[in-house]
């Protein structure tokens, strides 16, 4: 176990860091304080092991928005026996105040992001418009197309029925001219038994 004490500077002071600060340290189960300093800095108080107090300060460095981090230092010392982790508050009126601008920061870019929001949703709409006017065109198309099979199915039908009676015509022409070959054969027999 270590003790920490970091001074944190940026812009740093009225946009709810102390308050994040907290919620990590209560997540990772680090125990001491956070506060605002006079010099527009943030201080913080902690007891946990070192790589515990680290994995802290980064997660808190990767995620400090609307918070500009521009500095941590750290200092250790021995470890004093800090139970929980608290906000360090100033004078009420001062910290109703920063929590009124806070919250409308907040407020600010939750308005932001739904504009954003609004705007894609826009556009997902615009090309599900397209997508449905595109469907319809082939749908429109597949119908046409089972027309043109449907009339393509009668033609072959009719075609068949027109090869059926050929081939009959054919059967017919073939039994003629067997017939007329016999008969031809048999003139040319009785020619031969005539002489």
């Amino acid at each position: 176990m270590k003790k920490a004490t970091i001074r944190i500077h940026g812009t740093v002071q009225g946009v709810g860091l102390r308050v994040k600060i907290k919620t990590v340290a209560d997540n990772l189960g680090v125990s001491g304080t956070v506060q605002n300093m006079k010099d527009g800095s943030v201080l913080v108080v902690c007891e946990a092991e070192e790589a515990t107090i680290q994995d802290m300060f980064n997660q808190i460095h990767t995620n400090s928005e609307p918070a500009t981090i521009t500095n941590m230092k750290t200092e250790y010392s021995p470890v004093t026996g800090m139970e929980e982790f608290e906000i360090l508050y100033e004078d009420t009126n001062i910290e109703m105040l920063t929590a009124i601008r806070v919250g409308t920061i907040v407020l600010h870019g939750v308005s932001k992001t739904l504009v954003r929001v609004d705007h894609k949703l826009d556009k997902i709409d615009n090309k599900l418009g397209n997508m449905d006017n595109k469907l319809d065109k082939i749908d429109n198309k597949l119908g046409n197309m089972d027309e043109k099979l449907g009339d393509i199915e009668h033609t072959q039908g009719e075609m068949l029925q027109t090869q059926k009676s050929m081939c009959s015509a054919i059967e017919s022409i073939n039994s003629k001219m067997d017939r007329s070959l016999k008969n031809d054969e048999e003139l040319l027999r009785i020619k031969e038994q005539l002489r």
